[in-house]
């Protein structure tokens, strides 16, 4: 019985929430020069996405703060930026995503999955989002999985939007929470707890 009860108290130990790591996106879209492209961003070139969009920064857009600009999404799917730099994440793992945006049609965000080779594994789908005119703010929690090639070891953020749509972006944070379990094998509904062999009635 004193085993059981220590397996209990490790529980909490295994199941306790992981911190959430602050991941630099440049989310206020600093540029090299005023109104150019935000540092830290690449133009998506995925032929759905062609021709390219329009894309700058907008400085003092909303209440002193740079936003990021992006018009003229007139590829069959749109258009898309993604960070340059990919962020250590694996299968389990949470993003949360924080902004304020305005336009109008459908904006979006998502993380493309990176496998160990540094081999593109395949995009996670997440909801759209409807915009509006006025600044409106924005959570997005998306859960990070497996591909269908390999294994996640890393992810970029993608924000763009649907054909037509006109989208700005402001004060944009992002976190990481870890993975609680490493991997996709699935952990047992119970448990069957074994006592000292050979034990009988309370000396067990």
């Amino acid at each position: 019985m004193k085993k059981t009860s220590v397996f209990l108290l490790l529980i909490p130990l295994m199941c306790g929430p992981l911190r959430a790591e602050p991941i630099d996106v440049n989310g206020r879209f600093q540029a090299e020069a005023p109104g150019g492209f935000p540092d830290g961003w690449v133009m998506h070139e995925w032929d759905g996405y062609k021709p390219f969009p329009d894309v700058r920064t907008i400085p003092g857009a909303y209440r002193g703060n740079t936003a990021l600009s992006m018009t003229n999404m007139l590829g069959d799917d749109g258009g898309a930026i993604q960070t340059r730099a990919r962020f250590p994440a694996r299968s389990g793992a949470v993003g949360r995503l924080s902004f304020l945006a305005k336009g109008k049609g459908l904006g979006w965000a998502t993380f493309y999955r990176w496998g160990e080779t540094g081999a593109w594994n395949g995009v996670i789908v997440s909801s759209p989002f409807t915009l509006s005119d006025t600044w409106q703010p924005h959570v997005l929690t998306i859960p990070i999985d497996n591909g269908h090639a390999c294994e996640t070891q890393a992810v970029t953020l993608a924000l763009g939007g649907k054909m037509g749509t006109e989208l700005q972006v402001c004060s944009l944070t992002l976190d990481i929470q870890p993975a609680r379990i490493v991997g996709d094998t699935r952990m047992p509904r119970s448990w069957t707890v074994f006592g000292p062999a050979g034990c009988r009635g309370s000396d067990c």
